[in-house]
């Protein structure tokens, strides 16, 4: 009985380790990923603290989906997060003119890595929610296009 019950205790304990493996070559499952995006609300929140502290003024939002991205443009600075947030960038430079009537293009190169950002003044519909948005938006970064929706923040 006590062979038997030993067999059992250290099949037991194999079998704890190998889950313990596995689990950890998974994917992230969702609370992994809602606390990523926790993470970035609180980046993002910093940022906007700073705009409200009058280091730099919110000029212009946008958003797109599939895959998941979001950017603010501010006076002097640019922050993109990509890919549902597993990716972002942060770029310094005078976006000024980035709510302009007339729309706005900027392009920016480091050390091989390409940005161009298109923003249209054209109305359109954001697809998933139906709501309606004052300009048009495309941005590429090291040759993936993304397209969405955005507003001036005046």
């Amino acid at each position: 009985m006590k062979k038997l019950f030993l067999a059992l205790l250290v099949f037991g304990l194999v079998s704890c380790e190998q889950i313990e493996k596995l689990d950890a070559q998974m994917e992230p499952d969702s609370t992994d990923i809602a606390n990523e995006i926790a993470d970035v609300k609180k980046e993002m929140a910093i940022v906007e603290q700073l705009a409200k502290e009058g280091e730099s003024k919110l000029l212009f939002k946008a958003f797109g989906t599939e895959p998941g991205w979001y950017m603010e443009i501010y006076s002097g600075h640019m922050k993109v997060l990509l890919n549902y947030g597993k990716d972002s960038l942060w770029i310094s430079d005078d976006f000024y003119k980035a709510a302009d009537a007339g729309g706005f293009e900027y392009e920016a190169e480091n050390d091989g890595s390409k940005l161009t950002l298109k923003i249209k003044d054209e109305k359109c519909t954001d697809d998933a929610k139906g709501d309606t948005h004052n300009r048009k938006v495309e941005l590429k970064v090291q040759n993936k296009t993304y397209t969405g929706w955005g507003d001036t923040q005046n």
